[in-house]
């Protein structure tokens, strides 16, 4: 009999082992560009993945508990890329191979008709190339001696560029940019709160129509169901 019930005890806590939940928690920041013709927004979403076994939620509740940090179990990190002018849009997703958010691009500076990034992962001084991140020539990054001229601060109307860093942080905030006189772009943060829901939305404002919502993004911190997970990382368990 007490076989029968350390047999039944062992398979009960081989099932609850196996059984897991799984927990999603975006992380999102942006810059925008603008000059008098177009305005660009370059999006980086991070993903952060948790997995923990139901034998493991005690651990994880102390965790949070004491204000410790779980590490994430997955990491994905994509870049929503939007290009707008007054009569078209362009959005363009590209996936950052590393995972590692320091090695993703920062520093967006334009000069001239180029935008200029430092692209770690992708050999330092990069371009947007319409599409994606290429590694600027060799002769631009000798004569702009390497990233020496890519800032990280915001600016207003310099060599006819302005820029604008942004993120979902704790509480809500909205800002509109002009992009000349012919269209003006809001862009709207709905910070994450304690539903886990949070949201970045742009739309385009016409002097002589109703506005458009040219992106929205959804932020979230929250449970998710396996096969959720599992599609947000590409099959990762």
């Amino acid at each position: 009999m007490k076989m029968k019930i350390g047999i039944a005890l062992l398979v009960a806590i081989a099932i609850i082992a196996s059984l897991h939940l799984y927990f999603i928690r975006d992380s999102v920041d942006g810059t925008a560009l603008w000059n008098s013709s177009e305005a660009y927004f370059f999006i980086g979403v991070h993903a952060h993945g948790l997995h923990v076994s139901l034998l493991g939620i005690p651990r994880l509740f102390v965790t949070q508990l004491l204000r410790g940090v779980e590490l994430p179990d997955d990491d994905r990190i994509s870049w929503v890329i939007v290009r707008a002018t007054s009569s078209e849009v362009e959005r363009h997703i590209v996936k950052q191979e590393d995972p590692d958010p320091g090695r993703g691009p920062t520093m967006f500076t334009p000069r001239g008709d180029r935008i200029y990034v430092n692209y770690p992962a992708c050999g330092g001084l990069c371009i947007w190339a319409g599409d994606h991140f290429d590694l600027a020539p060799q002769e631009e990054r000798r004569g702009f001696n390497g990233i020496g001229f890519l800032t990280m601060r915001d600016f207003e109307n310099k060599n006819g560029w302005s820029k604008r860093r942004f993120g979902v942080n704790l509480t809500d905030s909205n800002f509109t940019i002009e992009a000349g006189d012919k269209f003006k772009l809001s862009v709207n943060i709905l910070a994450v709160k304690t539903t886990g829901q949070g949201s970045i939305s742009i739309n385009m404002l016409y002097p002589d129509r109703s506005p458009s919502q040219i992106l929205n993004i959804d932020v979230r911190n929250e449970r998710v169901g396996r096969t959720e997970y599992r599609r947000i990382f590409n099959g990762l368990q």
